[in-house]
């Protein structure tokens, strides 16, 4: 969470970002995993109807294998149908 203070003196900013597990046998872990590769591709079309960058070139920066990823339909080939 981020909040402006009237304080301009300069700082630093630590981050920690987390990783999707890998080989773990928890229930939790599972189900994570399970939906992870949904919620990837829900993120990455998302990204790309927001900036108009490729989703084939935004799978490919972020390690995504397009095998089996769907290709959302664009919105303008839904008016002539």
């Amino acid at each position: 969470m981020f909040q402006e203070t009237q304080d301009t003196e300069n700082f630093q900013v630590r981050s920690v970002f987390g990783i999707h597990g890998q080989g773990q046998s928890y229930p939790a872990v599972q189900a994570y995993n399970t939906t992870f590769r949904q919620r990837r591709q829900v993120e990455a079309v998302a990204l790309a109807d927001m900036t108009g960058w490729q989703l084939d070139e935004i799978y490919r920066k972020e390690g995504i294998d397009p095998a089996g990823m769907t290709k959302p339909a664009q919105r303008w080939q839904g008016l002539w149908k």
